[in-house]
């Protein structure tokens, strides 16, 4: 969540506006849900230290909707 939000901090087009449990949701432009989802995915795959990711896989699930009901 930190890495995410030192990537997207001088981006006008998504914001980080709530965490949820192990959910994060974030307010994007429509015209960048794409390449921001890739962001997001590399970021929340690759948030463990190098030395343990061989041994613990994070899976990473992204939905998008004009509201959270939607994106699930």
């Amino acid at each position: 969540m930190i890495a995410i939000d030192g990537k997207i901090k001088d981006q006008n087009d998504v914001d980080m506006i709530l965490q949820v449990h192990d959910e994060l949701v974030f307010e994007v432009r429509r015209d960048a849900v794409a390449e921001l989802s890739e962001l997001i995915r590399t970021e929340m795959e690759n948030a463990l230290p190098e030395e343990y990711r061989a041994q613990i896989t994070l899976g990473v699930d992204i939905g998008y909707g004009d509201s959270w009901f939607e994106a699930h």
